[in-house]
């Protein structure tokens, strides 16, 4: 059994997190718990993110094992955007999207025996006006479909973002500066 575990399945976060060169693996948390409410708040995802590492924390039963999770939302107006169901939910959101300044939050949670810190970091973005064909044309890479809000930051065409404030990896999935300041506290 490694040192590190990342509670996610998420091949982004994964390879956030190796950058950091830790000697980790993979556990997949217990099924994901859909967003049922979609107005945002602080609290809601980092009771998600909580859930998923005590749901692979009860899987190992190790005290000496540090568990990484997270979650990330795409918000705007206050409303969470998920991650769409279908092309067409796909192309609303990004339409939503178009000209506007939204945020992305994402939660982070280590947990190391009976320690667990959670730090949730927010980071703001600003897509350019898009046209419908820009739009469509995004989609029908299928690239949005994993993802909250219909889109991935670093595979979107350059044109898509105005402006970007704050950590471009947190909104990727896992800020790695935050982590390693979490594993120096834990």
């Amino acid at each position: 059994m490694k040192k590190f575990i990342l509670a996610s399945g998420s091949p982004r976060r994964k390879l956030l997190l190796s950058d950091l060169k830790l000697d980790f693996e993979c556990i997949l948390p217990d099924e994901e718990k859909n967003i049922s409410k979609i107005h945002f708040s602080y609290q809601l995802i980092e009771d998600i993110a909580k859930e998923k590492v005590l749901s692979v924390y009860k899987k190992l039963k190790n005290d000496s094992i540090t568990i990484i999770g997270a979650d990330t939302v795409v918000v705007l107006d206050n409303e969470i955007l998920t991650k769409p169901k279908n092309e067409q939910d796909a192309v609303k959101m990004l339409q939503k999207l178009s000209g506007r300044t939204h945020f992305v939050v994402t939660s982070h949670v280590v947990k190391k025996g009976d320690k667990t810190l959670i730090k949730s970091v927010r980071s703001d973005v600003t897509f350019s006006d898009l046209k419908d064909e820009e739009i469509e044309e995004y989609v029908k890479t299928k690239q949005p479909f994993d993802k909250a809000g219909a889109y991935g930051i670093q595979e979107l065409p350059k044109n898509f973002i105005n402006n970007i404030k704050g950590d471009l990896n947190n909104i990727i999935g896992l800020s790695t500066d935050t982590i390693k300041k979490m594993l120096t506290e834990i």
